[in-house]
């Protein structure tokens, strides 16, 4: 064992024998690593802020929050980690654009509704995701964070939606002439096959499902830019024994109650996908944490700072 110069104190005239890390012995050197741990973890934040960029910059990549980051990876019950705040919908979609796939109405009316609007007025501001409804996710255990301590708050925008579909139609809208000039004898309804019809006129054709909506018969349009003239829905709804005619979108037929069905259906598809995200934090963080509490981990600290200890493997202070 290599012996260094001592420290002397003059008034007790005692003499400490001090030691590097290399210079104790192995049990020595064992309780010098563990009494660096500890101050480690009591007054570093190494680990912390570690900890905290790799979960904020993968919920980033996510389009998650990363404002509210909390965890405990302390291999004890309750450990995990969470993540709160107000979800961005344009950017979690950009990030998972798989997520759309359970959205079709909601995506549909968008896109529906923005090419028709921008076509009428080039200036008019395309509607987003974010008009639709918002969303936020909260702390739902008052123990805990975890993968299961997260819920969702939401909020949909009902009448905005109500009103992107009266505006929708009425952007679409463009009757031939006003219906009492309606001749309905220019008009024609065929049966194509089981559930299909067509009706004609001299210069245009529709074709028409019949379809249950609702628990209702109903008749669907898919739209040609054109509107079917009131009376000759009238009277198509009387051949076919149908209660309503609606312009049908390619796709669906859109109304305010299936949107916010599927709205609420999509809570559950974000709340299975923001438990296997924050397993998989967990589990990386643990990684983390365990390459940064490691013996060599705390070795390299300890001989970087060349931190000196006594005999027995004590710090000693030192004087600044």
């Amino acid at each position: 064992m290599k012996e260094l110069n001592p420290i002397v104190n003059i008034e007790e005239k005692e003499f400490i024998q001090i030691f590097k890390l290399n210079d104790l012995s192995p049990s020595a050197k064992k309780n010098a690593i563990e009494n660096y741990r500890d101050l480690f973890h009591k007054y570093g934040y190494e680990i912390r802020d570690s900890l905290r960029y790799f979960f904020s910059e993968m919920l980033k990549e996510h389009g998650l929050p990363d404002e509210d980051i909390r965890w405990s990876l302390s291999y004890s019950q309750g450990d995990g980690m969470a993540f709160y705040g107000n979800i961005e919908l344009e950017k979690l979609l950009n990030a998972h654009p798989e997520l759309k796939e359970s959205l079709p109405h909601c995506m549909k009316l968008l896109e529906i509704y923005n090419y028709q609007r921008i076509t009428k007025n080039k200036d008019a501001q395309a509607r987003t995701i974010e008009d639709l409804f918002y969303m936020s996710i909260f702390k739902s255990n008052h123990f805990y964070d975890h993968e299961r301590s997260m819920g969702l708050s939401i909020d949909i925008y009902g009448s905005d939606i109500e009103c992107y579909l009266d505006e929708l139609n009425e952007q679409i809208k463009g009757s031939f002439m006003p219906d009492d000039e309606v001749n309905l004898t220019d008009w024609e309804f065929k049966h194509i096959e089981e559930n299909k019809w067509t009706i004609e006129n001299e210069t245009h054709v529709w074709e028409v499902t019949i379809a249950t909506i609702d628990g209702d018969e109903t008749a669907q349009y898919e739209d040609e830019g054109t509107n079917i003239p009131d009376n000759v829905k009238k009277a198509f709804n009387e051949k076919t024994n149908t209660k309503s005619f609606h312009r049908y979108y390619p796709g669906t037929y859109l109304s305010v109650s299936m949107i916010e069905k599927e709205i609420m259906e999509f809570e559950k598809v974000l709340l299975k996908m923001f438990v296997n995200i924050s397993s998989e934090l967990e589990s990386g963080g643990y990684k983390i944490y365990e390459s940064m509490d490691s013996d060599e981990a705390m070795t390299e600290r300890i001989m970087e700072l060349d931190i000196r200890f006594d005999i027995a493997g004590d710090i000693i202070p030192t004087k600044c």
